[in-house]
């Protein structure tokens, strides 16, 4: 898409969540003229609740008032809103909370439970999307069978059942059928994946007509290109290009190695992997308990 052209309006609205389709019109929309003054007053909430350490608001997935926990960060300024923002009900972080409101919507457009693929099992936003929905799949990147045993413990404590089995799953070969899916949901994982263009092959592969991949990584507004830290080498070795960042993980005690950092060519990656529009989300409202740049990105078959 070039900077001339309209982008498709951003269907799933409700909340005031906005969609831009290209940095040149984010650039001149109301988002961003008004970042200063969103900038003020997320600074103003930060001080003035910092000794509660939340907000009350209304969480739009657990649907009551509830108050969002955030730390008060050792710097002048708010904190990394979307690592935090903690809904004292469903446990969900920001771009959880964002990521899964999106998906309550595109739910609502269909006339059937939506089948839905997460890129996590072990985890409390899976058992939240399972008890809901009859045909979601989780799954983790977990090759060994000790790495499978220690989360499907896990996942079998969070369902309160006696035992519960890990999918594992390789997101640039996945092992599901050709336009099986609704929904693709995966929350900062593409930024640990090599070949992240391959993942996003798959995930259009996996989608029906129309369906939806909702994501969230580690997105810098401001940058057209994608910043890349590692790379994976022809014998298996990583070449750090930039010192090395690591996230945390569900499988391992190390953490995982962050090779990409993104930018606005994410969505020209996803529309050349086969999806026909993408947009970068804009969701602000202290009331729901969004502030800050969520990075959530969505994309439609």
């Amino acid at each position: 898409m070039t900077s001339d052209q309209q982008p498709s309006a951003f269907p799933l609205t409700q909340g005031g969540i906005r969609g831009w389709a290209t940095r040149d019109h984010y650039l001149t929309s109301e988002s961003w003229i008004g970042r200063d003054a969103r900038y003020m007053a997320e600074t103003a909430i930060t001080r003035v609740w910092a000794e509660r350490g939340a907000l009350i608001g209304w969480c739009r997935v657990c649907e009551r008032y509830v108050d969002f926990l955030y730390a008060k960060p050792d710097h002048d300024g708010p904190p990394i809103w979307r690592e935090y923002l903690t809904c004292t009900g469903c446990g969900f972080i920001m771009r959880h909370r964002l990521g899964l409101d999106l998906l309550l919507q595109v739910a609502m457009t269909m006339d059937r439970p939506p089948r839905v693929f997460l890129t996590e099992h072990a985890s409390p936003r899976f058992v939240w999307a399972s008890q809901r929905w009859p045909d979601v799949i989780g799954s983790e990147f977990a090759p060994d069978v000790g790495t499978r045993r220690r989360l499907g413990r896990y996942l079998a404590m969070l369902q309160g059942v006696a035992a519960a089995e890990i999918r594992h799953e390789d997101c640039t070969a996945l092992n599901l059928p050709d336009a099986s899916q609704d929904a693709v949901l995966t929350f900062d994982v593409l930024e640990h994946v090599p070949d992240y263009r391959a993942a996003l092959r798959e995930f259009a592969r996996v989608l029906a007509p129309g369906g939806w991949l909702i994501l969230s990584v580690p997105f810098d507004y401001g940058a057209d290109e994608a910043i890349v830290r590692a790379r994976l080498l022809a014998d298996g070795s990583v070449e750090h290009l930039l010192p090395p960042e690591y996230h945390g993980d569900p499988t391992s005690d190390d953490g995982c190695l962050a090779y990409y950092g993104f930018g606005w060519s994410l969505l020209d990656d996803m529309r050349a992997a086969g999806f026909t529009e993408a947009w970068v989300i804009d969701a602000w409202s202290p009331v729901w308990g969004w502030l800050g740049l969520s990075g959530v990105i969505v994309a439609r078959r």
